[in-house]
């Protein structure tokens, strides 16, 4: 009797996610979950990501909080949402994601750069006992989801400008925008 009532406690754990302490949200869960990173759950929304960010392939997110697109320079940030600038705002969000797992252990003490889904690289900095991802400050720290890692930051990052052209195609080709697609930016 009770390894039969043991058996259902573990089965009834594993349905919800439970099993060995891992949350049963994925990252834009609990992102959302989270209004401190409205704006980035929303710019990940409206570019399609967060269909990246709700399968289980893992990754890490260095999510900026709300406070961080509000610091924004005026014009930078209305332009932000703009449906002509789409691909940039794509851009935008994918350069805060890495198709991999990075928690903060693996960084402490130690310097590292790291590929974004974008395209472009992000410096990890763990040296002076705080995360830091291309100078941004890394605020809230390890936040595990089912599919990986999200990290909230202090500043919004800015994606490079690639003068290669070949690494720019890869990035619109990994990013769904397509090779060859004129971008309604204008760049």
């Amino acid at each position: 009797m009770l390894r039969a009532i043991v058996s259902v406690i573990v089965v009834v754990g594993l349905t919800n996610g439970c099993a060995a302490g891992a949350p049963a949200e994925s990252l834009l869960d609990r992102l959302a979950a989270n209004d401190r990173y409205s704006t980035f759950v929303k710019a990940a929304r409206s570019v399609k990501l967060d269909v990246a960010l709700g399968r289980h392939e893992p990754y890490t997110v260095f999510a900026p909080t709300d406070a961080a697109f509000a610091a924004l320079p005026g014009p930078q940030r209305d332009k932000l949402f703009d449906p002509k600038r789409r691909n940039r705002l794509r851009e935008l969000v994918a350069y805060h994601m890495v198709p991999r797992e990075v928690p903060m252990e693996a960084l402490a003490g130690r310097e590292r750069t790291v590929v974004s889904l974008e395209g472009g690289d992000l410096r990890l900095d763990g040296t002076d006992g705080a995360l830091r991802v291309n100078g941004a400050t890394v605020v809230a720290p390890d936040r595990r989801a089912e599919n990986g890692i999200a990290h909230g930051i202090d500043t919004v990052l800015t994606p490079p400008t690639h003068s290669n052209d070949a690494l720019r195609e890869r990035a619109r080709e990994v990013l769904g925008i397509g090779p060859g697609r004129a971008d309604p930016s204008g760049s």
